[in-house]
């Protein structure tokens, strides 16, 4: 043991320089359209997968896994891939056959304590005419 004395002597401490990354943000469940603003929009629907108990943090829920294509309104001319949309609206388009696309509008209802948002499936050429050469536009 040394019997050296280091009182009254201050040491700078040695740190070396920190270097932070800057990764990029990539794409996740912030950067989905809000259900909310789906509301009146035209919309295709590729339907990927249909799971009928799917876990949740809330418990099991019904939930569609597909593709998105967002044909009018704010947010026309953008495209959601690998969505997720849960309850009614996921029992609604799991009426199509995975790999099939459907149009219709977005739709909600109920009250305040119970409201509900679906999908009125269109049955107008001209909404399937629209779809069809938004899908193969550049855009998309």
């Amino acid at each position: 043991m040394s019997n050296m004395s280091t009182q009254g002597t201050t040491q700078e401490p040695n740190y070396a320089p920190v270097t932070f990354a800057r990764p990029e943000n990539g794409p996740g469940p912030s950067d989905e359209i809000p259900k909310a603003d789906l509301i009146g929009a035209l919309v295709a629907i590729t339907l990927k997968g249909y799971d009928p108990e799917r876990p949740t943090s809330y418990g099991r829920s019904e939930c569609a896994t597909l593709d998105l294509w967002v044909l009018d309104g704010p947010y026309g001319g953008t495209q959601e891939t690998d969505r997720c949309f849960f309850g009614l609206l996921a029992r609604q388009i799991s009426a199509l056959e995975v790999g099939h696309t459907g149009v219709g509008r977005i739709v909600a209802g109920g009250s305040e304590s119970r409201p509900w948002t679906g999908i009125t499936w269109s049955s107008a050429d001209a909404d399937y005419a629209a779809a069809e050469a938004a899908m193969k536009s550049a855009s998309f």
